[in-house]
């Protein structure tokens, strides 16, 4: 009779035994999956309509249009700070393991391509400090641009706020913390 599922369990109970092993496993998470006793009374009031921000919902058809325009924004991002993009690279490499820890069921596919994962944490990064800059302080866009003019500002803007909203939809702090702080060096966050 096999007794393997006999050693896992007395496994997980030795390291249960360790209360801080257990609250080491949740203290890094900060954005987790809705379960689908919730989602399925309303679908679409859980999943982005025009922006996708982190893995979850990152690829799905319908959110792909605002890839380019996230590309821009990270480029308009890396021209005002004047830093390589490797700066900013480095600096998210360095808490690599805690950005993927912060996610709750991350894929696997995340988990494993270290590139893509912080090529996207970049990117979205990036892309919410823009919307942050540009609708706080104003921003180097062109007056006609799609999301960052004063038509985007009152049309666009507001839908992209409503999805970063969404639990599913986010990216952890330390993306934003990370990138603010190496593009304005002196400022300190908490």
């Amino acid at each position: 009779m096999p007794e393997n599922w006999i050693v896992q369990l007395n496994s997980q109970l030795e390291k249960m035994e360790d209360p801080a092993t257990e609250m080491e496993l949740w203290e890094k998470r900060s954005i987790y999956r809705i379960p689908s006793q919730v989602t399925d009374a309303n679908k679409e009031a859980y999943k982005p309509q025009v922006v996708s921000i982190g893995p979850y919902h990152h690829g799905e058809h319908h959110l792909r249009p605002m890839e380019a325009h996230k590309q821009r924004a990270l480029l308009h991002f890396l021209k005002r700070s004047g830093k390589r993009v490797q700066f900013y690279v480095d600096a998210l490499a360095k808490v690599l393991q805690d950005l993927k820890d912060a996610y709750d069921q991350l894929d696997i596919g995340w988990q494993e391509d270290e590139e893509a994962f912080l090529q996207l944490m970049l990117r979205d990064g990036c892309f919410i400090l823009e919307i942050m800059q540009a609708t706080l302080i104003g921003c180097d866009y062109a007056p006609n641009d799609p999301i960052f003019s004063a038509h985007g500002k009152l049309h666009i803007i507001p839908l992209l706020i409503s999805d970063m909203l969404l639990l599913e939809n986010q990216v952890p702090l330390l993306v934003l913390q990370k990138l603010f702080t190496g593009e304005n060096e002196n400022f300190k966050v908490g």
